[in-house]
């Protein structure tokens, strides 16, 4: 259940919030929902978010419209 809240605090609210662009976060929440199967103990999980993080922060944030 942790790697699932996890999953929700670091990538499901930020995008529902907008912070995330929409391909993005759906690529993201992806690649962190098949880390959680593959380790249940979470360490593919805690490298999946970190490059999920490093990426969400290289990326230029677009203007609000």
């Amino acid at each position: 259940r942790a790697n699932w809240r996890r999953i929700m605090e670091q990538v499901l609210l930020p995008a529902l919030d907008g912070a995330l662009p929409a391909d993005f976060a759906a690529d993201a929440l992806l690649q962190a929902r098949l880390a959680a199967q593959k380790d249940p103990d979470g360490d593919a999980l805690d490298r999946t978010l970190a490059a999920i993080a490093a990426r969400r922060d290289a990326t230029p944030r677009l203007a609000a419209e």
